[in-house]
């Protein structure tokens, strides 16, 4: 597990939303789900996510 950082795109109620996430995960695959989970508790639906690299860079 490493500390990953992604630059996100999500939305609710048609208002769209970048973000930048972070996430303690295994790679970009895990961090996109994990996104994609946390962010719809909230209502907001992930379009995607992009340049995920480790929180060191």
């Amino acid at each position: 597990m490493m500390p990953l950082l992604g630059f996100c795109r999500a939305s609710r109620e048609g208002e769209l939303f970048e973000l930048i996430a972070a996430v303690q995960c295994s790679g970009a695959h895990e961090f996109e789900e994990q996104v994609r989970a946390d962010v719809a508790l909230d209502g907001y639906w992930l379009h995607w996510a992009s340049k995920i690299l480790p929180a060191d860079v």
